[in-house]
């Protein structure tokens, strides 16, 4: 092999090497690009004050578009009614002004997504926003009252399985907890 040869050889060998390198530091770079700083997610639920984002929770899209279950069984009164506690609330749906059924099921996801965490209100407060509805919660004697929040979106199921249409607005008690009232509205 001589001497003009090898340096032909390392030519090509120095082009290949280059390409490579060049390709490599391409998909490394794509690879390192900064995460978008709000998920899909985020973006469909603002939490209530103190509550965690959506993708703290690990919930997807998908996760929050998934139809609230029938919850009627739950609120059943015994077919004794005199050896029942005293009902405090009335379950209700109401008319204009109403919110979609798709971001009033994204709140309910949500809620119930977050378990046993502790719902509080002291007031009227929003536990939930999506797109134009909104989840608030307010104590129906007064005070500071808390739930877990499974059990508010359970009492707000009740308003999903109910209010019929694509839209809808209405309120009902947290489940097991009839002086947490939950509110379902623009």
């Amino acid at each position: 092999m001589t001497t003009h040869t090898l340096s032909y050889e390392m030519v090509g060998f120095t082009k290949v090497s280059i390409v490579l390198a060049s390709i490599f530091t391409i998909i490394g770079n794509a690879a390192a690009a900064p995460a978008p700083l709000e998920t899909d997610v985020d973006k469909l639920i603002i939490a209530g004050v103190g509550l965690p984002k959506a993708s703290e929770l690990g919930l997807t899209v998908e996760d929050l578009k998934k139809p609230a279950p029938a919850v009627d069984h739950l609120f059943m009164r015994s077919p004794a009614p005199e050896k029942d506690l005293a009902k405090r609330f009335d379950p209700q749906c109401w008319g204009d002004p109403k919110c979609t059924r798709g971001d009033a099921t994204n709140c309910y996801n949500y809620l119930n997504g977050l378990g046993g965490t502790s719902c509080v209100t002291s007031g009227y407060i929003q536990m939930c926003r999506s797109g134009g509805c909104g989840w608030y919660g307010r104590s129906l004697f007064g005070g500071t009252v808390s739930s877990s929040c499974y059990n508010v979106a359970l009492g707000g199921a009740w308003v999903l399985t109910n209010c019929q249409g694509n839209y809808l607005a209405g309120a009902n008690a947290a489940y097991g907890n009839g002086n947490l009232v939950v509110e379902i509205h623009p």
